[in-house]
């Protein structure tokens, strides 16, 4: 080691000076060409006069401009100038020099004889006709003559000037003023425009010259930029080596004699563990932060109350349905201690408690989407309130997909539409149920603009009819989000309600359709809780307690069911 440590430094010493000498060499040579640049750009700059091209471009292209400017000013002036002189001389010519001043006027006398000769053609014309007939040679002659005078009679002037005297006319006189200092503003316009163009030709052409000038000024400026930058940087570098030559020293040290390790330095097992569970934990941590902010659907009723701030009207439980034809299970069915009916009593006594001061008789129950279970909820809400021996009209009002005759077993060929088209009266499309004080209006034929169909006068008036009967009238209606149907439901009811499926729905979809139901002016009650898993949402105590969480809660939901 000491050994390859002299060596080393007699051949570092020696390298560094053979830099050394060849950056001064190439030092020297720069200096002597960066002399000669500079003595060339410095007889350039003498002879042509160019200190600071882009200025001096910059100033010149500057007074062009401005000579262009006052050049047309000046074409402006000067041709204003002469389009007013030859108006002026136009008025000259038209004008008169003199002009009457005292003008004496009398009647003229030859008006006045032909006026008379026709006075007395006329008395002459009435004793003719006395005695001759209308169109005899006589009283034609009579006539012919009264109408020669009087055509003379037009073509003569009533008046006639009897004396006058002229002056020089006093407008002649002004124009006359007005020419001369026109003429001489001409004379002044056209002499400025012809300095003015002399000087933009002047300008111009020494314009015209900086081109070259400036790109042979700029290769010698370059050339010395360059060649000084070069030259600083050998001096740089000169004096960096020198210094290192003075001070050279061997590319190494002793740092310890070599000994033999019994112990093995990799692999570090605490470390590696105590890392790995760190990472892990990390890793963790991160995952479920990002699985909860990709995951948008609802999951829980608290995240509609903290999404939209509305009331939790019911949670309504997954239920095994029987076997019913549609597959879904309808209070009016159900046990009386079931958890589903008394989802549904909840349902119904919230939303009469949450307008005290405000009669709710017309209550639209509609979802985000499709397949929430908005359509059974509603019928279930109806029957519920029947069985609160209240007249109740569930109207189904989606007239695009409506399923409210299949889940009530009644005909659709007259219903909602007929009504509102007028095919039919209202007491023809309601029909009854299996169930006391419920009636039914189905959709009826679908019509083919289904917005302009419930927006109509007739479908308001159909409505407040039906209120005059029933005690509360449930509309099925439409999904919010996809159409513009449910902004007008929502104006005919006195509040709406929101079935929200948990773990469908999503939050963007909830936050949509509650924002697009307040812009139009409703009402929103509440939201129903569907499809609420007792056992894995945390609920099963709260219906546990009065003996509805048994296993025959589990299963399907209102809306959905596991043998359909």
């Amino acid at each position: 080691a000491q050994t390859y440590l002299e060596l080393d430094l007699r051949r570092n010493s020696q390298a560094t000076r053979q830099g050394r000498e060849y950056v001064e060499r190439e030092r020297s040579r720069t200096q002597s060409e960066l002399a000669a640049a500079s003595a060339s750009l410095a007889a350039y700059k003498q002879a042509s006069g160019m200190i600071a091209p882009s200025a001096q471009v910059n100033e010149v292209a500057a007074a062009s401009a401005r000579l262009r400017n006052e050049l047309h000013a000046a074409r402006a002036e000067d041709k204003a100038a002469r389009l007013k002189l030859a108006d002026l001389t136009a008025q000259l010519r038209s004008t008169a020099s003199e002009v009457d001043y005292q003008r004496t006027v009398a009647e003229n006398p030859e008006y006045a004889t032909v006026r008379a000769s026709i006075l007395e053609l006329q008395k002459e014309l009435a004793k003719v006709s006395q005695v001759f007939a209308p169109g005899s040679p006589e009283r034609t002659d009579v006539e012919n003559q009264i109408e020669a005078a009087e055509k003379r009679l037009e073509r003569l002037s009533a008046k006639t000037v009897s004396g006058q005297t002229t002056q020089r006319n006093p407008v002649l006189v002004q124009l006359q003023t007005q020419y001369s200092a026109t003429k001489a503003d001409a004379i002044v316009a056209a002499a400025k425009k012809s300095a003015v163009e002399a000087q933009a030709r002047s300008v111009s052409q020494e314009l015209m010259k900086y081109p070259e000038q400036e790109r042979r000024f700029a290769e010698l400026q370059q050339r010395v930029d360059v060649l000084k930058s070069t030259y600083e940087m050998l001096s740089q570098r000169y004096y960096s080596l020198l210094i290192e030559e003075r001070s050279s020293l061997p590319g190494g040290m002793i740092a310890a004699q070599a000994e033999a390790n019994f112990e093995p330095s990799s692999p570090n097992v605490k470390r590696n563990l105590i890392l790995g569970l760190f990472l892990a934990l990390v890793f963790g941590v991160a995952a479920g932060l990002v699985s909860d902010h990709l995951d948008n659907k609802i999951h829980r009723a608290e995240d509609i109350e903290r999404l939209t701030g509305l009331a939790t009207l019911a949670l309504v439980p997954e239920v095994e349905s029987p076997n019913t034809e549609d597959g879904n299970l309808y209070v009016g069915k159900a046990a009386p201690q079931h958890a589903f009916l008394e989802a549904f009593r909840m349902l119904r006594n919230n939303i009469g408690f949450s307008m005290p001061d405000r009669s709710l008789k017309t209550i639209a129950v509609t979802s985000s989407t499709m397949g929430e279970g908005k359509s059974t909820v509603a019928s279930n809400l109806a029957i519920a309130m029947a069985m609160d021996r209240k007249r109740v009209l569930l109207v189904d009002a989606d007239l695009r997909k409506p399923t409210v005759h299949t889940k009530m077993h009644v005909s659709k060929e007259l219903g909602l539409s007929s009504v509102i088209s007028g095919t039919a009266s209202l007491a023809e499309a309601i029909r009854s149920t299996e169930w006391d004080g419920l009636d039914c209006l189905p959709a009826g034929p679908l019509p083919p603009d289904p917005t302009e169909f419930l927006n109509s006068a007739r479908c308001r008036q159909v409505l407040s009819e039906a209120q005059g009967q029933y005690d509360y009238i449930v509309l099925d209606a439409p999904p919010c989000i996809g159409i513009s149907d449910m902004q007008v439901i929502s104006t005919l009811a006195d509040g709406v309600a929101i079935v929200v499926a948990l773990d469908q729905a999503t939050k963007p979809q909830l936050l949509m359709s509650y924002r697009m139901i307040q812009q139009s002016g409703a009402k929103v009650i509440g939201s129903a809780v569907n499809r609420v898993s007792l056992r894995s949402h945390g609920y099963y105590g709260y219906y546990g307690y009065y003996g509805y969480g048994d296993g025959e809660n589990v299963g399907t939901s209102a809306g959905r069911s596991k043998h359909s």
